[in-house]
């Protein structure tokens, strides 16, 4: 029986494990000997991800933050109502979504909620609402756009080519549906905006918005000394 449930696909296991942890459905699995040994098993694996997910959350925190200078940090936010508010949504983002790029970009953004950056609060629970929508793959595709930006040195633009990047997710097994549906995500969200001309250049059917810039680089890494943030 074990053997039969480690087969099982890692999205199914960690949906039964929520189902079985919920009170009501663990009361009534555990009404037979057979499915209060599936409820026991699920639950107790979910709540294992869940401990490890907020432990690799933790330790990538407190990696970056050791680094950040004293004079830089803002201590007292996490401690007033909208800090302790906006810790209980990231942890629950965290929980709910634990592969690793989302556990690595959450951990950044609350790095940088550390520092006094002068965001407002309702900004930062933005960013916290819209990070725990994106998926690893919207994430990806955003933060190829920063990057081919970023890499240009003649003909500056803040633009990006879905078909461009279709060649490269294709060899990676993301279609050409599933890419463009991930570009809307990020449209939908203010990070980038589909380009309205009739000729367009293969490099620009879509651009990069300010606002989709600032939040790559809050959430891909700690912001450093020379930030224009800070």
């Amino acid at each position: 029986m074990t053997n039969g449930i480690k087969q099982l696909t890692k999205p199914v296991s960690d949906y039964l494990g929520q189902l079985f942890s919920t009170p009501f459905i663990a009361a009534a699995a555990k009404l037979t000997p057979q499915t209060a040994f599936i409820s026991a098993y699920f639950a107790s694996q979910y709540a294992k991800d869940q401990a490890e997910a907020l432990k690799t959350f933790i330790d990538l925190m407190a990696s970056r933050l050791i680094l950040i200078e004293r004079n830089y940090l803002d201590k007292d936010f996490f401690e007033t109502p909208d800090g302790r508010r906006l810790a209980v949504q990231i942890v629950k983002s965290v929980l709910r979504d634990s592969r690793k790029e989302k556990i690595q970009a959450m951990a950044n953004l609350a790095v940088n909620f550390h520092i006094k950056t002068g965001l407002t609060v309702d900004e930062k629970e933005l960013y916290v609402n819209i990070l725990d929508e994106l998926n690893p793959l919207q994430l990806s595709i955003l933060h190829k756009a920063v990057q081919v930006m970023r890499a240009r040195t003649v003909n500056i633009h803040r633009g990006f080519g879905w078909e461009i990047m279709e060649k490269e997710y294709s060899q990676k097994g993301v279609p050409k549906h599933l890419l463009l549906q991930s570009i809307r995500v990020l449209e939908s969200n203010g990070l980038v905006n589909k380009n309205s001309a009739i000729a367009q250049e293969a490099d620009q059917t879509h651009f990069l918005t300010d606002f989709g810039e600032k939040f790559y680089d809050f959430m891909a890494d700690a912001l450093k000394e020379d930030s224009p943030y800070l």
